[in-house]
């Protein structure tokens, strides 16, 4: 969501909130690049979507998927 730069479509926090209740979005990557949209775009509202999964998802640490923990400070979130 937001693609490499952060200026594609991306969904909005009502959208997010569908496809989540809905069962139809499980996980989410946030973006840890500092620049206050979390890679979700600023045309789309990043930083309201950022906010919302952070305060709505459970973190998930790196390694319950195999990954590694990043500098980058990249976060994977699941909805519940």
């Amino acid at each position: 969501m937001g693609g490499f730069t952060g200026s594609d479509p991306a969904m909005t926090v009502r959208e997010l909130q569908r496809y989540a209740k809905e069962g139809r979005l499980h996980y989410v990557l946030v973006n840890g690049d500092g620049d206050g949209d979390g890679g979700f775009g600023p045309r789309r509202g990043g930083s309201e979507v950022t906010d919302w999964v952070r305060k709505n998802g459970t973190a998930v640490p790196a390694t319950a998927y195999g990954g590694i923990a990043t500098t980058s400070g990249a976060q994977l979130y699941y909805l519940a």
